[in-house]
């Protein structure tokens, strides 16, 4: 009878261990737990661990020519996160922070024409301190167009964990 499922050992393991286990059972009946001390037991150590280097090297080969690859890419954005399993992100106003937007947009408002730059960059960096990015999945369940704001409102926010998925 074959196991399914290979946990916690491992399909190298398991198979190894299936290929050399008369030979240890041999010995375990001869020797008692003097098996493990056994020289067929260091040759399945042995073997055990050239086939592990094979394939932590043959692993290694993938990984480091498939990154090679990816970063000399020049795929879009957009491509590049759906191959990282990421959604793209846009920043959006949560529900709670709306009012003291709302009231930092008026303020610009009134600032509008004047020759205080800094004033309007502090304001930008305070509006820019209340946006949180929210996933295009996040807009369509979550989120509003808001009009005056002329972005995204995104509900169901909390100060602390960031958007609330329930």
């Amino acid at each position: 009878m074959r196991a399914e499922d290979y946990e916690p050992y491992g399909r190298i393991s398991i198979n190894l261990a299936r290929e050399n286990l008369s030979s240890l059972l041999e010995g375990l009946e001869r020797k008692g737990e003097e098996v493990y001390l056994s020289e067929g037991f260091w040759l399945y150590e042995h073997q055990y661990r050239e086939e592990m280097e094979e394939v932590e090297e043959k692993v290694f080969e993938v990984v480091e020519e498939g990154l090679l690859n990816f970063f000399g890419s020049t795929a879009e954005e957009k491509r590049v996160l759906e191959m990282l399993g990421r959604e793209e992100t846009y920043l959006a106003v949560p529900e709670i922070y709306l009012g003291e937007v709302l009231s930092l947009y008026k303020k610009l408002e009134e600032l509008r024409g004047s020759r205080g730059y800094e004033e309007r960059s502090r304001i930008y960096a305070e509006i820019k301190s209340y946006l949180a990015p929210a996933s295009l999945s996040d807009l369509k369940r979550r989120a509003e167009w808001h009009e005056e704001l002329g972005s995204w409102m995104i509900k169901g926010y909390d100060e602390e964990l960031g958007i609330v998925r329930s």
